[in-house]
């Protein structure tokens, strides 16, 4: 496994055969102006992302919930053949997290995707996490997605 750091607080851990995105890439893949950290193989079509939302005082006022809804009101929307496939409530980095599954069809090849999107909250910010896989290869994959989101740790000083 290799190692990464994320926004100088988040130590993660990814397979070797991944490469990182860079900003063109993760842009041709995700929208916002987030600070983002993403990974992918290209030859099994696995792609894992992290992402942080801007530092904001009414943050703390949100929950994750309120994100979760209105990030997965948003893929319905823009993703061709949304469907939700349920979810759970669980803890990343020991803080409460929300994961959400969910598939689509991929524009371009129509290419049914599986993918799974958390978020978890840090202080005054959220992060979020998609990993995002071929539909028919979701079941080894969920346990690539679990290791991924496992592996993060605080940076120690």
């Amino acid at each position: 496994m290799k190692k990464a750091i994320f926004n100088e607080l988040i130590e993660l851990e990814y397979p070797e055969e991944f490469v990182e995105l860079n900003q063109e890439e993760n842009e041709k893949y995700f929208s916002g102006d987030l600070l983002r950290l993403s990974f992918q193989d290209k030859e099994k079509h696995i792609l894992l992302s992290l992402a942080k939302s801007k530092n904001s005082f009414i943050n703390r006022l949100i929950n994750v919930a309120s994100v979760i809804n209105g990030s997965l009101s948003v893929l319905e929307k823009n993703l061709k053949d949304y469907e939700s496939l349920g979810g759970w409530q669980a803890t990343i980095m020991d803080r409460i997290s929300i994961t959400e599954c969910f598939s689509y069809v991929t524009n371009e090849e129509g290419i049914k995707q599986y993918g799974e999107f958390s978020a978890f909250k840090i202080r005054n910010a959220f992060y979020t996490v998609y990993c995002i896989c071929r539909f028919e290869e979701k079941e080894e994959s969920k346990q690539l997605f679990k290791r991924f989101i496992d592996s993060f740790k605080y940076v120690e000083s």
